[in-house]
């Protein structure tokens, strides 16, 4: 979540162009750059909490940016924050 703010403010910034400057400035390719803005498209409480979450101390991360992909295509915020709870609560068991 802080790399989808951190090029969405460079963007905004005007510290790169597009989002093909802002692959190559990440070595990343331009489908991941969108992979990981489309975070941005999350509800804000969710980004907070995402930004805020503890690092994972075993084993790997249990939300990752491709569990939360068909979260942030959903437009309606509550429907994502549902859904979101519902995957956060489910991943702690």
């Amino acid at each position: 979540m802080a790399l989808a703010l951190r090029f969405q403010d460079l963007l905004a910034q005007g510290s790169v162009r597009n989002h093909a400057q802002l692959a190559e400035l990440g070595r990343v390719s331009r489908v991941r750059v969108s992979q990981i803005l489309m975070l941005t498209n999350l509800a804000p409480t969710i980004q907070e909490t995402l930004v805020f979450l503890p690092k994972a101390v075993r084993g790997r991360d249990h939300i990752t940016e491709r569990s939360l992909r068909g979260i942030a295509k959903l437009v309606d915020w509550d429907a994502q924050i549902q859904l979101f709870r519902s995957r956060l609560t489910g991943s702690q068991h």
